[in-house]
């Protein structure tokens, strides 16, 4: 079921060019790390849960999707660190992604 619309209607071409759609063909680079006070098992336990590579997994994200990524994983930019039992990964580089979250909410 589509939760957004009511009634179908007929089928129209767009008028954007898929190939102007910079928040599509644009990726983001998001790196997560275990959040830093648990203890060394704890940290360890997420790494292996996010498939850390010496405590970092590199993911990138399109533009369009970077919103609904941060909140899925709890760390949006009105998200503070929290305490470990709640937040098990922090945002390493929140400077660039809320850079180009902020980018994408302008354009």
């Amino acid at each position: 079921m589509l939760a957004r619309m009511s009634v179908p209607g007929e089928i129209q071409p767009s008028a954007i060019d898929a190939v102007a759609d910079h928040a599509w063909h644009c990726q983001v680079r998001v790196i997560l790390g275990p959040h830093p006070a648990p203890s060394e098992g704890q940290r360890k336990a997420v790494e292996a849960d996010y498939d850390m590579t010496g405590g970092v997994s590199v993911i990138n994200v399109r533009a369009s999707f970077l919103r609904y990524f941060l909140k899925r994983f709890g760390i949006e930019e009105s998200a503070k660190v929290k305490v470990p039992q709640d937040q098990h990964i922090i945002l390493l580089n929140r400077k660039d992604v809320m850079d180009a979250h902020s980018a994408r909410q302008e354009a």
